[in-house]
């Protein structure tokens, strides 16, 4: 029972601390900037780059789009953490966080109608490195601002909006996309306009702490690398929460079929066409 009271403990900030917990439809807000972000992210990954890839080399597609996705999950991967200390440590009068929040809006604005203009799998690279960076901005913005406007009895809500907002943002996003599904640089630019939208009105919204510099933490470089690392043993609820979403993530591409086979079992199970256009059978 000690053991388990210790352990537990070690996940409890006890440092005495006084949240705002906003109301007048903040976590609105809040949520809107999460699934914005979501959206962003995805429906490039899932859509329209794989489209991109198919117009600049059809047989090399596949190639082209793990490469786009590879190198913009590395420098997101290590972006998060950088822009988390980084925010950690902004002194200016707009807050810690709103800046993320613009950089991230920025970022996204511009990834999105280069992604689309992009002539080489370089150039579509970089446009979908920028993308990536700019949803991690506003991802590490909103899981701050949990932290910093609500106390921990009053998480749960902001904590399952911005937990649920990249399947949300997926299917939202996938529909919108289908809606304009003649029109390439529509399915870039609508989620990218939703997620740049909802990152600038959470940073209107936000009443952002400003700090001083006397508050400013150190920061090491093992701080830095120390930020890939949680001991689950000292933090039990961490280490769950990590495994189980580490799992279904895991879990969840078998269950996708790819494009590919999905579209090549369905032109095979249909009969074949006409050679004149006819009425009475739906295929054709």
């Amino acid at each position: 029972m000690t053991m388990n009271n210790q352990t537990d403990a070690a996940d409890v900030d006890e440092q005495p601390q006084e949240w705002p917990n906003p109301r007048g439809g903040f976590l609105f807000f809040l949520g809107f900037a999460a699934i914005g972000a979501g959206m962003a992210q995805l429906v490039p990954a899932v859509l329209t780059l794989s489209l991109k890839a198919n117009l600049l080399d059809p047989k090399n597609a596949t190639t082209i789009l793990s490469v786009v996705v590879a190198v913009g999950a590395v420098f997101g991967l290590i972006a998060a953490p950088t822009f988390g200390r980084l925010s950690d440590r902004i002194t200016w009068r707009t807050g810690r966080r709103r800046p993320l929040l613009i950089l991230g809006a920025v970022l996204m604005a511009i990834g999105a109608p280069v992604s689309y203009a992009a002539p080489t799998t370089f150039l579509l690279t970089i446009a979908g490195t920028l993308t990536m960076l700019g949803v991690v901005a506003v991802t590490v913005a909103c899981t701050a601002i949990l932290a910093d406007q609500y106390a921990p009895e009053r998480r749960g809500p902001a904590s399952a909006l911005i937990g649920i907002s990249l399947p949300v943002g997926a299917v939202i996003g996938l529909f919108l996309a289908q809606l304009v599904s003649s029109s390439l640089l529509a399915q870039f630019l609508i989620p990218a306009a939703i997620g740049v939208v909802s990152a600038l009105l959470l940073a209107v919204r936000l009443p952002d702490r400003v700090i001083g510099r006397d508050e400013v933490p150190v920061f090491t470089v093992r701080d830095f690398f120390g930020t890939f690392w949680v001991n689950p043993v000292k933090n039990p609820s961490f280490g769950w929460a990590w495994w189980s979403r580490l799992l279904i993530f895991l879990a969840s591409p078998p269950c996708r079929p790819t494009r590919r086979s999905t579209s090549s079992s369905v032109s095979a199970s249909r009969p074949p066409r006409c050679r004149e256009p006819c009425s009475f059978r739906p295929w054709c």
